[in-house]
């Protein structure tokens, strides 16, 4: 038994070994150009995700508290400039999606559902990309049908998600005031709830958005890193905004080039994650092929 043990520990690869092979499929296949293309989807889907998902939300909790809180905190964060045009876009997919006959507004929702999944119909293709899925000779309609079933599923799981992090954040803020008020200090509480959803999200879009069969316990490497580096990166824009001459920059840029700017780099976080995804499922996790006896170990020439 032991010996078996060494075997397969020696087969594995090298630490240097495993960030090389991310390292040069990042460079090789340029998930930039997706990233581009899912900021695209990202900024003309970002209104109707948001309201459709406010809309499930409102379902479980008080709609406009809500709304409330999440112009609140975006403005806090990214400037009043900002908030309001996000405020505008949400204003204006609502007006198509209230009064009017029955079958007007069922008609308009539908439409709105069509787009907010939008978003998640390219990050499928950009997952599969990433596992270099190829396309079906046959079935290919079926196959569309099929996937953007599951991105209108996926637009219902924001909503709910939406319901899970209000939960998580007041249960946050709740033990925050208690442990100053007992110890004295406030741990970082809201963060560590934030980073916990985003990655169980990724994870779940890791697992379950590729056309691939993937391990649960081969998506939560990625999914935590990219939670991880998104939370990092928020932070470092949030400060910037604040405390230095660059919010006046992106005041002059626009609020869309905001959008667009900041959708394209959280999306190179998350196909990063994707692509840690793929190298530890194929090295070390589920996809793993041990190598023949006699054929060289991975990094050896």
């Amino acid at each position: 038994m032991s010996s078996n043990n060494d075997e397969r520990e020696a087969d594995l690869p090298s630490g240097g070994d495993f960030f090389k092979e991310i390292y040069e499929i990042w460079i090789s296949e340029r998930p930039t150009q997706l990233a581009a293309a899912l900021a695209y989807f990202g900024l003309f889907s970002f209104a109707p995700v948001i309201y459709i998902s406010f809309r499930i939300a409102g379902i479980f909790m008080d709609q406009a508290e809500l709304l409330d809180h999440f112009f609140t905190r975006l403005e806090a964060a990214l400037g009043p400039g900002v908030a309001q045009a996000i405020q505008g876009m949400l204003d204006e997919v609502a007006g198509t999606d209230s009064g009017g006959r029955l079958l007007i507004s069922l008609v308009s929702f539908f439409f709105l559902l069509l787009a907010a999944s939008g978003v998640f119909f390219q990050l499928q293709f950009a997952l599969n990309s990433v596992w270099k899925v190829p396309n079906p000779a046959k079935g290919a309609i079926a196959r569309t049908l099929r996937q953007r079933l599951f991105s209108f599923l996926m637009v219902i799981g924001v909503g709910l998600l939406l319901v899970v992090a209000a939960a998580f954040s007041f249960i946050a803020n709740w033990l925050n005031t208690l442990f100053l008020m007992v110890l004295g200090f406030q741990p970082s509480l809201t963060v560590i709830a934030f980073i916990t959803l985003a990655t169980l999200a990724f994870g779940v879009m890791y697992k379950l958005l590729p056309d691939v069969s993937i391990a649960w316990r081969d998506v939560w490497v990625g999914a935590g890193t990219a939670a991880s580096l998104m939370t990092l990166a928020g932070g470092l824009v949030i400060f910037f905004v604040k405390n230095t001459s660059f919010a006046s920059a992106l005041e002059a840029a626009g609020s869309f080039v905001i959008l667009l700017t900041g959708f394209y780099y959280f999306a190179q976080i998350f196909l990063f994650g994707a692509i840690l995804t793929r190298v530890t499922s194929q090295r070390r996790g589920s996809m793993r092929q041990l190598p023949a006896e006699g054929t060289p170990l991975y990094g050896e020439k």
